[in-house]
């Protein structure tokens, strides 16, 4: 999704990770999202690619931000790390890469809805697709642990330093970005927000890429740099804060320190006053939501995700909208809130002692089933439940 307020916004092509005339895309692969190579170190100049020509045009409307009467907002969003992993050959991660990772298998009494396999989405890309036996011959539904010998630990510890690569790559570009405020003199005057939209697996669990509601796919950075404008006093010294917060925080945070009146019809809230006192609680719960289809019922399936201090839980529930457009192809508002008696499985973790520095440990075994656990599962459903429900369905 692309957007602009002022401006038309600019996004640019990448040449380096799509099909050309000299190496066609094959008639059976979608034109989104298909491309020659799943990674790829390319021999040319940063410059060149479409993130960084993202980065070089902000770059010229920073330089020319002395001829604006006012103030500005500039949003400059990146494709990488994102598959395909192609990026310029300079920024090779040579460090070293260990796969498998140790949570290399399919948690243990997960319901068969909640997994995702990456495969279909893998088939994409040229390189993957000419592996034999065929990376999508093996039956996930039926044997999830199927999966995790579906492509060879070479190729994956492969596509996993080319990741590390674009990250390199996107960390010398968000360099370049903090290189002009500074250049220009405007360093000090802007706040700086970095995050990310969702998180991502290079392995876990045997899966890529996003599509679940694992700590991994849905826990993301956010890195904040206030203006000094005297406005708010903060503790200087960079530090990670603990404290829970979700991608709806960031709108009204950014009009907090913009000094702009919060619209009172926001779901999301401020995370300023942690950043004036770190010691403050903050929230006690977050959200997150992922689609999946469940073959074993012949249904799709939402999956409906609480993250406390202490605990992951999910519920997947029967969804009987569009997985890829629910909002505008819905039979009905009602067909698009969550049906909270019509569960289809449900997941539970214990963070209690997670220190936040690897998920590895954490999500391994699904409690939710266990005859110990049952007390907490339901006080855990009525947090979700009263939480999330809609004011008419409490």
């Amino acid at each position: 999704m692309y957007g602009s307020w002022s401006v038309p916004y600019y996004h640019p092509t990448d040449p380096y990770d799509q099909y050309n005339a000299s190496n066609p895309r094959p008639k059976n692969q979608p034109a989104h999202g298909a491309a020659p190579f799943s990674n790829e170190a390319v021999d040319m100049p940063w410059q060149t690619f479409n993130d960084a020509k993202s980065a070089l045009h902000a770059i010229d409307w920073i330089n020319n931000a002395s001829k604006y009467d006012e103030p500005f907002f500039l949003a400059v969003g990146f494709h990488r790390p994102h598959i395909p992993y192609v990026f310029p050959k300079e920024f090779q991660y040579t460090g070293n890469v260990t796969f498998p990772p140790k949570d290399y298998y399919i948690t243990k009494d997960i319901p068969p809805c909640a997994p995702h396999d990456w495969t279909g989405e893998g088939m994409r890309y040229g390189d993957l697709r000419k592996i034999e036996p065929s990376i999508i011959d093996h039956n996930f539904q039926q044997n999830l642990s199927s999966l995790c010998t579906a492509v060879p630990f070479s190729k994956q510890a492969e596509m996993k330093r080319s990741y590390y690569s674009c990250i390199q790559y996107v960390d010398h570009l968000v360099g370049q970005l903090i290189g002009a405020l500074k250049t220009n003199g405007l360093y000090e005057q802007t706040t700086i927000i970095f995050w990310g939209d969702h998180g991502y697996k290079l392995g876990e669990h045997c899966d890529w890429f996003k599509h679940d509601n694992y700590e991994d796919s849905t826990r993301i950075p956010v890195i904040l740099k206030p203006a000094d404008t005297g406005a708010h006093q903060f503790l200087r010294t960079g530090m990670m804060l603990p404290q829970l917060v979700e991608e709806v925080d960031i709108f009204p945070s950014l009009l907090d320190l913009a000094g702009i009146t919060i619209p009172k019809d926001l779901q999301g809230t401020t995370f300023v006053p942690l950043l004036k006192n770190p010691t403050m609680a903050g929230k006690d719960m977050v959200f997150s939501q992922y689609p999946h289809t469940s073959d074993k019922y012949k249904t799709q399936v939402m999956g409906y995700s609480m993250r406390t201090h202490e605990y992951r839980y999910t519920e997947w529930l029967r969804f009987n909208c569009s997985l890829g457009d629910p909002m505008h192809n819905c039979a009905s508002k009602q067909s698009a809130i969550p049906h909270w008696g019509e569960v289809i499985g449900i997941e539970l973790y214990n963070h209690t002692n997670d220190p936040s520095l690897t998920f590895g440990d954490y999500e391994n075994v699904n409690l939710a089933y266990l005859p110990s656990m049952q007390s907490l599962q339901k006080e855990l459903h009525e947090t979700l439940y009263k939480n999330w429900a809609l004011p008419e369905q409490l």
